[in-house]
């Protein structure tokens, strides 16, 4: 159970996978309903993809900069209230997992194998799966008060976040 909680507190504690995840909650939330319920099943398999790509080194590197630029897109359209196709959405839903799943990398000791390994990526899964559901659920709540101001104002605040972010270490000030 504790190699499970690391793996739910690797996703909550690393801002990129959060950004990432609010993002696409977003994106998706403002979808019509059924599109959210078609849209998790992809995304927790494509998280479990790229988790597994990273576990056999098939896949390894920095794709910090390709989810911030992501969320930022997704963020993007948000404000701007698009609504794109089911395929699109569902493209979109599962490249960010894949990223996801690539990003994040839980902390390794010696001996850190077997189950050990399998029960922090299921929190890893279950944990961002669950936030992108939940975000989508309240953007779905709460895009009908106000014309979704409020979903566009958070929105607007991950796109400003995002920029910020990549011009830091585009100008070599921030590390990622």
């Amino acid at each position: 159970m504790n190699y499970f909680m690391n793996g739910v507190m690797e996703v909550v504690s690393y801002p990129i996978a959060i950004l990432l995840v609010v993002a696409l909650g977003l994106f998706i939330g403002q979808q019509p309903k059924r599109v959210l319920s078609l849209i998790t099943p992809l995304f927790f398999l494509t998280v479990v993809l790229g988790l597994i790509l990273v576990r056999f080194k098939y896949l390894t590197g920095n794709f910090s900069t390709v989810a911030l630029v992501m969320a930022g897109l997704m963020a993007l359209s948000t404000v701007l209230y698009l609504k794109p196709p089911l395929a699109i959405s569902g493209l979109v839903s599962g490249l960010s997992g894949l990223v996801l799943g690539l990003t994040i990398k839980p902390f390794w000791l010696p001996g850190f194998a077997g189950l050990k390994v399998y029960s922090t990526y299921a929190g890893v899964t279950l944990s961002s799966t669950a936030l992108m559901v939940a975000v989508g659920l309240l953007t779905l709540f709460l895009k009908r008060f106000w014309e979704g101001v409020l979903v566009r104002a958070i929105s607007s605040w991950i796109v400003a976040s995002v920029l910020m972010v990549v011009v830091l270490s585009l100008t070599k000030v921030l590390k990622l």
